[in-house]
């Protein structure tokens, strides 16, 4: 559901309004009252670039964090709504690389997964000498940390993530587009870079992330660069290399009116929940006369497959200010909630 500059809806107005006929009647025709939704942005102000995994029922969220230290953080929720920072994948200074670097340098649009028992994230340092960009990988045992030592591989490019196949090899991906390289088991580099889809034409295409599902593998990319244009397409191929065929309902997820209060929403990664419903955690920035002035920020939408397996977000209607909690796994009253909006077999997102 969206709402208007503020991000209040139809059913906060019926609610406000202090009349119960009219109050009773829109969640009797919706199917739902205010008590059974969640509110976006789920993180606040200065969340960019949101990375999501599922272990068990625990789930994690890594955002860019640029030059400020520590770097990368990390945040746990139970329910896809409530958040807490538990931890920074960059905790050692003196392994960051960061001293020296000017702001909006740094740590950009980091990946947290799960491989074999522990925890990844892989994320570009961008610098201001030569190598100018570097992918960093990291992991620990927990995502509390320790974090190791991490690796710096020498490719150029942003937005790395990791993907695991099912055959046991594993590879970074980065952009233009969809860049592909094999990587061991410790996170060193053992292939080429290779280029395997470039986007669908919508310009400055970034943020891929791959998943395999019923025999599919899945390339999810942000398009149309940060500003107002900012989009999440999709492609699929039955082969890791390709060739790639865009969704027919591209893109999955974009600004559908100039007018809506959330909007530049892209940068996603789908997660499936325990009980196989799936959603999508998404970059986007609230406008307030055409400026997002708090920032990019972190939003969760339903991810919904077509019956001949292509993905949704939000049935393609645009990021949502208030959205329906049936997937949350404990519920609050939507007015004690502190941060905001809602509430086959699959490789490379979380562990089998």
């Amino acid at each position: 559901m969206t709402g208007d500059i503020n991000g209040q809806t139809a059913l906060d107005d019926a609610h406000r309004a202090n009349k119960p006929d009219a109050y009773h009647w829109l969640p009797h025709r919706l199917g739902f009252t205010l008590d059974d939704c969640y509110r976006n942005p789920i993180l606040r102000g200065f969340h960019p670039d949101p990375s999501i995994v599922r272990v068990g029922e625990d789930y994690y969220i890594v955002n860019s964090s640029f030059v400020h230290f520590p770097g990368l953080p990390i945040f746990h929720s139970r329910d896809l709504v409530h958040w807490q920072v538990i931890g920074h994948a960059v905790e050692n200074l003196a392994w960051s690389g960061l001293p020296g670097l000017p702001g909006g340098f740094g740590y950009w649009a980091p990946d947290i997964s799960y491989y074999k028992g522990r925890f990844w994230v892989v994320a570009t340092l961008r610098r201001n000498t030569l190598p100018y960009r570097l992918q960093m990988i990291t992991s620990a045992a927990g995502p509390k940390g320790p974090w190791d030592q991490p690796k710096f591989l020498p490719l150029d490019g942003i937005d790395p993530s990791l993907f695991a196949d099912e055959d046991g090899r594993r590879y970074i991906l980065l952009n233009p587009g969809a860049i592909l390289a094999e990587i061991d088991d410790a996170g060193n580099l053992i292939s080429a870079p290779e280029m395997i889809y470039f986007g669908s034409a919508r310009i400055k295409p970034e943020g891929p992330h791959l998943l395999k599902k019923d025999g599919w593998y899945y390339l999810f990319l942000a398009e149309g660069g940060t500003d107002s244009g900012h989009m999440e397409t999709v492609a699929r191929s039955k082969n890791l290399r390709g060739p790639y065929e865009d969704c027919p309902f591209n893109p999955i997820l974009g600004r559908k009116n100039l007018l809506s209060p959330i909007q530049r929403s892209g940068h996603g990664k789908p997660v499936m929940l325990p009980h196989g419903r799936w959603m999508m955690a998404y970059l986007c920035g609230r406008s307030v006369e055409v400026k997002t002035v708090m920032g990019r920020e972190t939003a969760i939408d339903p991810l919904t497959w077509t019956a001949d397996g292509w993905p949704m977000v939000n049935a393609l209607k645009g990021p949502s200010c208030l959205q329906k909690s049936r997937f949350l796994i404990r519920k609050r009253p939507i007015h004690e909630m502190t941060n905001g909006c809602l509430p086959g077999r699959i490789t490379g997102i979380f562990p089998n």
